[in-house]
């Protein structure tokens, strides 16, 4: 009488080598972690966080890093977000967010964790001129003494 098949073997072992690659990146995960606070809705990727109270986790083992981001205060609500780029902490930089207001909507654009020395940066939209902006430009390019 058999009590396991091969395959059932197979996919016990599969899983506890995945189970056992899995846990270091957790684990490390765990290391780079935080809390913050939004007093108003704010812009992060394509995702719009409502104000209340976050916490963080920072998975820095993948090529690039990604932000898992848990809202811990009313409705609850799950964000990943995948940095840009980073680039080095300035030592005197607290951790923190940076948001970047643009046409009257708050954006996040860097996230500063300083148990990696690392700010991660995010895209925001570009701010581009109106067409009003664009002919006042034009009409300044030429000067008052009629000489270009």
């Amino acid at each position: 009488m058999k009590f396991f098949d091969r395959s059932t073997v197979v996919r016990v072992l599969l899983l506890a080598i995945g189970g056992l690659t899995l846990l270091p990146r957790l684990a490390h995960a765990q290391d780079a972690a935080g809390r913050f606070t939004l007093d108003s809705t704010a812009h992060w990727g394509r995702a719009t966080l409502p104000a209340g109270d976050y916490e963080y986790f920072v998975d820095y083992s993948a090529p690039s890093a990604m932000i898992m981001l848990r809202k811990t205060s009313g409705p609850p609500a799950g964000y990943m977000f995948v940095a840009q780029s980073s680039s080095p902490a300035d030592p005197s930089e607290a951790d923190g967010l940076v948001l970047t207001r643009i046409g009257g909507k708050r954006f996040v654009s860097s996230v500063t964790v300083q148990n990696l020395e690392t700010v991660f940066h995010y895209s925001v939209p570009e701010v581009k001129p109106k067409a009003a902006e664009l002919k006042r430009e034009g009409a300044g390019s030429h000067d008052s003494s009629g000489t270009r």
